[in-house]
């Protein structure tokens, strides 16, 4: 479902973002989407207290009304420092939970399978007027200890590999699978099953080539079993790499397809 917007001075909420500004020689670059996952919808704790097995859409869809992600299979919420159900039952309960960088995660993070089953997460965006799509994401290594867990095979301390793919237009379930227009993996260094040690990937992904605009970013844990990704955001730039936040231009239109915060001039809350 794609929503009008126009903006008027400060937007307090939006989501992947499909960007209907004039080109420019040189367009100011425009934060799309900035999520930390801090504020699931429903959370509900159903595998042990701190896992929602759910649909993504159901804890972060509906960020502004009315957007759904591409969602393949599942895609788990996980409340990382047990705040829903404190003392409750929880993975690793007998090593005291998972640790780390938990001041980094906040409350909730964002897991996914590779091999049980192929989560994919879809993101679709119009960037018109724009060179390339901009990410900058924080990467770990994660297991869990229910649902047929372990995932992890030989050594535990894995090392998984995220790939992500930019496809011309919105494909099939907003999942992407068209024209492929760039594509990249990026692995986070090894961690304990229980470890969330993040490493922290910017990079940008070539638009170029997209025939009127529209484009899916593709999530995909290729390998490991499963790993965990937090703390999101996107920029639609003329330069590859570059999230710097600017405001938008006064009047602009936005047309939204996906979930987020507009988040222009600020510094994201987690990274300070």
């Amino acid at each position: 479902m794609i929503l009008n917007l126009k903006t008027c001075g400060q937007i307090a909420l939006a989501a992947t973002l499909s960007v209907g500004i004039a080109s420019t020689a040189s367009a100011s670059p425009v934060t799309l989407y900035d999520q930390d996952f801090e504020n699931p919808n429903a959370f509900i704790g159903t595998a042990r207290s701190d896992v929602d097995g759910q649909k993504v859409n159901v804890n972060y869809g509906n960020q502004p009304a009315g957007f759904t992600f591409g969602n393949t299979f599942t895609v788990e919420t996980i409340n990382v420092t047990d705040s829903t159900n404190p003392g409750g039952d929880r993975q690793f309960n007998s090593i005291g939970g998972y640790t780390g960088d938990l001041a980094q995660s906040g409350d909730f993070l964002i897991g996914m399978l590779s091999s049980a089953q192929n989560d994919l997460l879809g993101l679709t965006f119009d960037i018109t007027g724009f060179d390339f799509l901009n990410v900058q994401i924080d990467l770990t290594n994660l297991d869990l200890e229910c649902c047929g867990a372990p995932f992890h095979s030989g050594n535990f301390d894995t090392t998984p590999d995220f790939q992500f793919s930019l496809f011309d237009g919105q494909g099939s379930g907003g999942i992407g699978g068209g024209t492929l227009l760039d594509q990249k993996v990026f692995s986070p260094g090894a961690s304990a099953r229980h470890v969330i040690d993040f490493s922290t990937f910017t990079f940008g992904l070539d638009a170029k080539n997209s025939v009127d605009g529209i484009v899916t970013l593709q999530i995909d844990l290729l390998s490991g079993g499963y790993a965990a990704f937090d703390n999101l955001l996107i920029v639609a730039s003329d330069t590859e790499g570059d999230v710097g936040q600017v405001p938008l231009p006064a009047g602009g239109w936005l047309l939204l397809a996906g979930l987020g915060m507009l988040a222009a001039g600020r510094k994201r809350a987690k990274h300070t």
